[in-house]
């Protein structure tokens, strides 16, 4: 979406542009010169960037989503900014909480009923894959995607020596070190 115009334009369309490094433009504001200390009409993501300020539908529908939330699930975060790190607390008990991120987040207050800890990309394919009964190519043999620590976390492939557990990196063991 260009701001000033608010022109929005599907992803597909600028995939290529975006694949090859370059910067995508507004395609209606592009066709009309740029005046001296304009900025260039180039598209951002419809997300939200760290230090800017959150929409207001967010302010105006967060109390409704909070008491009708059956399920959360929180991706790819630190969950350190306001008001959105505040969320998960704001939960009924009984709603459940998934965590899918490379490292634990959230405070005592913050409890996660299940922990998917990995690259998310990776984590949710392989949720998509174990869902998908159709797939004959799916890993099915579970120790091959993760490993189990308790009840309710789980460590993706390639993540058990690299998962942060809150202030601290899990290093791996002496033991486990191999030279070949």
């Amino acid at each position: 979406m260009y701001r000033r115009c608010h022109n929005q334009v599907p992803g597909e369309s600028i995939r290529e542009e975006v694949l090859a490094e370059k910067i995508p433009v507004c395609n209606v504001c592009c066709d009309r010169p740029v005046e001296q200390g304009e900025e260039k009409p180039i598209l951002k993501p419809d997300i939200v960037f760290f230090g800017e300020k959150l929409v207001n539908a967010f302010f105006d529908n967060v109390n409704a989503d909070i008491e009708n939330a059956d399920l959360m699930i929180v991706m790819g975060t630190s969950l350190k900014v306001a008001p959105v790190a505040r969320l998960p607390s704001l939960l009924d008990a009984k709603v459940p909480r998934i965590l899918i991120n490379r490292e634990v987040v959230g405070s005592s207050s913050q409890r996660f009923d299940v922990e998917l800890l990995g690259n998310c990309d990776e984590v949710v394919k392989a949720l998509m894959d174990r869902l998908d009964d159709s797939r004959e190519d799916a890993e099915r043999d579970e120790s091959k995607i993760f490993s189990r620590e308790g009840t309710n976390r789980f460590v993706f492939r390639g993540m058990q020596d690299l998962v942060n557990y809150g202030d601290e990196m899990k290093a791996p063991k002496e033991e486990e070190a191999t030279v070949e």
